[in-house]
């Protein structure tokens, strides 16, 4: 009998215009979406985004799913099956199953040719295959697939709940803006407020953002926890249908199993609850790295010198990557400066979380972590680290991908500053990095084969070197390639790079040593090994002597690029080595834009994208950091750099960095500026 009504209800929805036309409207938006790209202007890199810019189009099928399933049950509740009820409740649940059965069916199907639509779209833009199309894959039945089927349950309920009652469609109307795809558009306040375990985690079914939904070396944002909430919400609906069903009948045994049922289904959806409460992607959680900071700088103790009466002679590490978590076996070697130290302190940033420090002998050594900081009581000279990476935002790490750069210390080192604070004017986090110190490393990776690292390869997963500035380990959805003289890292959803390299590395090359030139900084090259990626969706980059991480969160592939450079490199050539954290943040913003405007006046960036030079006598930077720029002379500061030449821009920028420790506030600033006028002009 189930067959029957399969089979009835599959001519049914193949004749129906409403449900046939909007799997093929789906088709037909995905391919309108596509031309346009493929036609667009310029050439991007953003292919991760691509299956989120269909958001809208999963929310209007969503909505007539929703309308389709709900007339269709009511008007066969209406004309006639006072038939879809007569005789038991047996053949009532056969129908319905038939229903849901024939719509995942055909959704399969059609889900399944949207995927090989996208894929061969990926393809044909000579995007390499690997993971990153299965991640797609993914993706697409998580957030195109799964929203259909929600939307046929809620069409089912409603119309056994409410029959053909004109009220039902504001109810779906308000349904489609509290579950639609959408929702995390309509109410982003809420969402974004949301924290980890909160009962409202039950609604975010979705990305936040869906322009945001793939992060370099990271991936998509496949939150396990959003699946299980859409789990949750059809087990309730489905109790529901059940207790609607079990209503109408007069058999007590068909009443009883249904109560079981049906009951059965509410538990089971209570017992998922939690787990759909669960924290999202770090990454993808816009306020943890302000969170991160906060913690950071609040929680960390002051660090007195005596507390680092010690040298880091050698690093053993052992990175795990197993479990869902990823775990780190560091053994350093110290040179104590005192036999008789009581206690010493290292900093680790506080995702690494500590479970045991132990002496040469295996004994565990007391020690306390607050903040950003680890205070050994009773050091000896050979000490092991013994800790949990969590997952963050400014770290990722998990057993898919880790993101470990030099600059932040992932392993113990000797600072007495941490490694995030809060810049309180603008409410954003600013990096601090570490002035290292010289090191021998030896490190082994287990868990994964696709990473990248600065040292030097010794055996299978086995690397070893001595570093000035410390080690970078970097894991994930990563593609590695030689071109020419430089070795890339770069994400797997950019396309093969090769064909616009030469140009961007030319500009690239150029900014280098125009900027070492200008300001003799003795780096008279760039290193071999280049990383693109940008997990955080800032623009800077930090140099190393053998590797160069940028951080360009562009849309656009590297040929279009270009003109991009100054903003990226400038923070890496010049102050990833400077101590700056006395100095007012808004004077560096402010010479960074001063000095990019003079680099995309005196380098021509070879770029289709159009990109002025011109310098804005009032930066929304400074308007944003200061609000009242006219009691600090911001605005006559800026009319006078306006009002030089070229060459005397580029002068007053040459003696200004070379006096910057000493100009620590906009008094000093404009104190240099007129000094400056007197002397030069």
């Amino acid at each position: 009998m189930f067959f029957k009504f399969q089979t009835y209800y599959i001519k049914q929805m193949l004749k129906s215009r409403i449900y046939i036309g909007t799997h093929l409207l789906m088709i037909l938006m995905l391919m309108i979406r596509i031309l346009v790209n493929s036609t667009d202007t310029y050439d991007y890199n953003d292919y991760g985004n691509f299956v989120g810019e269909m958001t809208l189009i999963i929310h209007v099928v969503f909505l007539i799913f929703m309308v389709f399933f709900y007339l269709f049950l009511s008007n066969e509740y209406r004309y006639g099956s006072e038939q879809l009820f007569v005789g038991t409740v047996k053949i009532t649940v056969l129908k319905l199953l038939a229903l849901l059965v024939n719509h995942f069916i055909i959704l399969l199907i059609f889900t399944t040719i949207q995927a090989f639509i996208v894929l061969s779209y990926f393809y044909i833009e000579t995007i390499k295959f690997s993971s990153f199309y299965i991640d797609t894959i993914m993706y697409i039945f998580y957030y195109w697939f799964t929203p259909s089927i929600l939307a046929c349950f809620i069409g089912v309920f409603l119309a056994l709940s409410f029959g053909r009652k004109h009220l039902t469609f504001l109810i779906i109307i308000a349904i489609w803006l509290i579950f639609g795809p959408m929702n995390t558009v309509f109410f982003y306040n809420f969402f974004y407020s949301l924290s980890e375990g909160d009962i409202g985690n039950l609604l975010f079914l979705y990305p936040l953002n869906n322009a945001d939904v793939y992060r370099d070396l990271v991936g998509y944002n496949l939150n396990f926890s959003s699946l299980l909430a859409n789990l949750v919400w059809i087990l309730i609906i489905s109790s529901f249908i059940v207790f609607f069903l079990i209503k109408g009948s007069h058999t007590r045994k068909v009443q009883f199993t249904g109560l079981i049922i049906g009951i059965s289904l509410i538990i089971t959806a209570f017992g998922i609850v939690p787990y759909a409460l669960k924290g999202k992607i770090p990454v993808f959680n816009y306020k943890q790295m302000i969170e991160e900071a906060t913690y950071a700088q609040n929680q960390t103790p002051e660090i007195q010198e005596d507390l680092l009466a010690y040298n880091i002679r050698m690093y053993d590490i052992s990175i795990n990557m197993k479990n869902n978590h990823v775990q780190a076996i560091v053994e350093v070697d110290l040179d104590l400066w005192h036999e008789d130290l009581k206690d010493i302190a290292f900093s680790l940033y506080h995702s690494m979380r500590i479970k045991h420090i132990k002496n040469n002998k295996g004994e565990n050594i007391e020690f306390s972590q607050r903040g950003d900081f680890v205070i050994i009581h009773e050091p000896v000279h050979t000490i092991t680290f013994e800790y949990i990476m969590e997952d963050s935002a400014l770290l990722p790490a998990s057993n898919n991908y880790l993101f470990l750069p030099y600059y932040i210390n992932w392993i113990p080192k000797r600072t007495n500053h941490p490694q995030l604070i809060v810049d309180e004017s603008i409410h954003e986090e600013r990096i601090i990095v570490s002035n290292q110190e010289p090191a021998d490393y030896k490190l082994e990776i287990k868990g994964i084969d696709n990473y990248y690292t600065n040292l030097s390869k010794m055996g299978k997963h086995i690397h070893s070197g001595e570093q000035v500035k410390g080690v970078s380990l970097i894991a994930g959805a990563i593609q590695k390639e030689i071109l020419e003289d430089s070795f890339l890292v770069y994400p797997l959803s950019w396309p093969d790079v090769k064909e616009n390299w030469k140009e961007y590395y030319g500009d690239l090359k150029e900014t280098h040593l125009y900027l070492n030139d200008m300001f003799k900084l003795d780096k008279s090259s760039i290193p071999e090994d280049i990383v693109f990626l940008t997990p955080n969706l800032k623009y800077d980059s930090f140099l190393s002597s053998d590797h160069l991480l940028i951080h360009q969160a562009t849309l656009y592939e590297l040929g279009e690029a270009v003109h991009e450079i100054p903003e990226m490199y400038i923070p890496g050539i010049l102050w990833n080595n400077a101590r700056i954290d006395d100095i007012d943040p808004g004077l560096i913003e402010v010479f960074n834009q001063m000095l990019k405007n003079l680099l995309l006046e005196e380098i021509e960036y070879n770029t289709t994208i159009s990109h002025g030079s011109m310098f804005d006598i009032y930066p929304s930077k400074a308007l944003r950091r200061y609000g009242d720029i006219h009691a600090l002379g911001i605005d006559i500061f800026y009319k006078n750099y306006s009002n030089m030449s070229p060459q005397e821009r580029k002068n007053f920028l040459i003696k200004w960095y070379e006096n910057f420790t000493t100009i620590r506030s906009w008094d000093d600033a404009t104190s240099f500026m007129e000094n400056f006028i007197k002397e030069n002009m």
